[in-house]
């Protein structure tokens, strides 16, 4: 972690924000469920591979699940890509498309459908929190292989994080820790009683902290750590 030196803080300040606090179930509960949707997703690719029309965008591939644009309609356009003259006789675009065999689209319509199905059945038994990260857009294509997107775990894992963001809020952090760390320590080596948060409040360490809700709550949340320590 990188620190700098700033005029009027008594300890070195990190450059990035500190994490106080973390949801660590909600973040391996995705961990444990994104597997299956990403098999699920891979699954439907395969199938779409087979139909042997190129690659398919990742709005392509939400636009067939949503219905807005089906498979067999992208699969047409694909296949058929202007006018044909038969014998004389054209036969415009809209005809063509209308009228040209197409692959069978039922195995890639079923696989697209198990995606949502994954999705759904995940949320249904691990929790509303995945609700708005497992969704088809936060995946990446690249080929016929998805992957999801890092972007979407680091907005996940933020959401479910409490971090000290200002200089001020660092500051606060750090000696807190030093401050029950040494508690702890008196604590093992003569029985003295851990400070509560009442004492605390009582003694009101710093009267910033109560004007500053941020900084008052990166301390309690401080506080929590270094009890379950």
């Amino acid at each position: 972690m990188n620190t700098q030196v700033k005029e009027g803080f008594r300890v070195e300040i990190p450059t990035e924000k500190m994490v106080l606090q973390r949801d660590e179930r909600e973040i391996a509960r995705l961990e444990k469920n994104l597997p299956a949707v990403t098999a699920a997703f891979n699954k439907a690719l395969a199938e779409l591979e087979k139909l042997n029309v190129g690659e398919f965008s990742i709005e392509e591939v939400v636009s067939a699940i949503n219905g807005n644009k089906p498979l067999e309609r992208q699969v047409r356009e694909r296949m058929a890509t202007g006018p044909v003259t038969v014998q004389g006789m054209v036969f415009s675009l809209e005809k063509v498309r209308e009228m040209i065999e197409i692959p069978n689209v039922i195995p890639a319509n079923l696989a697209l459908a198990n995606i949502r199905k994954v999705i759904d059945g995940i949320i249904s038994n691990a929790g509303q929190s995945l609700q708005y990260v497992l969704v088809v857009g936060n995946f990446e294509i690249n080929g016929f292989t998805a992957t999801f997107k890092q972007e979407a775990i680091e907005r996940f894992v933020d959401h479910h994080s409490v971090y000290a963001e200002t200089d001020e809020e660092k500051e606060a952090a750090i000696i807190f820790d030093e401050i029950f760390e040494r508690v702890g320590y008196l604590s093992e080596r003569y029985g003295l009683h851990v400070v509560s948060k009442s004492v605390i409040k009582q003694n009101d360490l710093t009267s910033e902290l109560t004007k500053n809700p941020s900084v008052l709550k990166s301390h309690m949340v401080t506080l929590a750590k270094s009890k379950r320590r």
